[in-house]
């Protein structure tokens, strides 16, 4: 069922373009405030996010999600390259998180974690599917898990600053 009324008016190409019309209008504001440099970050993989997981019937990536988040980047970063050639003194940079985040979900062992598709708590004897709850109990040792969703993963979110802050700067 649809949280909105207008959610089945989309395919995904107009969405992403209805996207886009309403980011550039943010961004010309923002421009007209005064911003000239702004850094942007892209969305992650969408379909791995755990409430998308529990959608699926698998527990599996949602790929169409993924395909989606990763035409949303395209689109966004297009419009930021477009939009700074056009605006006096515009800087607007654009950060890939997906590959970022991709790997660390694919490849967790590769950074230093254990678990990167599972919550780092437990609620009584249930472990939840999706994310943690304010009554939930932490595991011990949370810089196992690269979560994702978490209110506050340090570890993750280090590994995820350092490497989108490398490749956006470097490429």
């Amino acid at each position: 069922m649809s949280a909105y009324s207008d959610s089945w008016k989309y395919n995904d190409q107009t969405f992403v373009e209805y996207l886009m019309e309403t980011f550039q209008k943010q961004l010309l504001v923002l421009h007209n405030l005064g911003a000239r440099k702004l850094m942007v970050f892209g969305l992650g993989p969408m379909g791995c996010i755990p409430l998308q997981r529990v959608l699926s019937t698998s527990g599996q990536f949602q790929e169409k999600a993924n395909k989606l988040a990763l035409s949303f980047n395209k689109a966004a970063s297009e419009l930021l390259v477009n939009l700074a050639s056009k605006l006096p003194n515009a800087s607007f940079k654009f950060g890939d998180a997906y590959n970022v985040v991709d790997d660390v979900i694919r490849n967790p062992y590769k950074y230093g974690f254990n678990n990167s598709d599972s919550p780092c708590c437990s609620l009584g004897s249930i472990r939840p599917a999706l994310t943690c709850l304010p009554a939930s109990t932490l595991c011990e040792d949370r810089s196992n898990y690269a979560e994702l969703m978490d209110a506050d993963p340090p570890v993750a979110r280090l590994v995820f600053a350092k490497s989108i802050a490398s490749s956006s700067l470097n490429g």
